[in-house]
């Protein structure tokens, strides 16, 4: 259960709002991460680590879960 990944399409996304809110890229991204238990994003390999854990033997008696990548995002609501 990804939740924001840090990848060119959240990049271009906080650029984006940056300019509208006319301050720096690290400022936005701070800004936004406030609500983010981690105050950091995910990444593609943070997700990928996830799904090869899953398919290990030592997840083999995990069944029917939902498991956040999210940093804590879905923690703070």
């Amino acid at each position: 259960m990804p939740g924001s990944i840090d990848t060119e399409l959240w990049q271009n996304w906080v650029a984006r709002m940056a300019k509208e809110h006319d301050v720096d890229f690290d400022t936005e991204r701070t800004r936004l991460l406030q609500g983010v238990a981690l105050r950091d994003i995910s990444s593609t390999e943070d997700v990928a680590n996830l799904a090869l854990f899953l398919a290990s033997n030592e997840a083999r008696t995990i069944t029917g879960q939902s498991v956040p990548v999210d940093a804590g995002g879905y923690m703070q609501g």
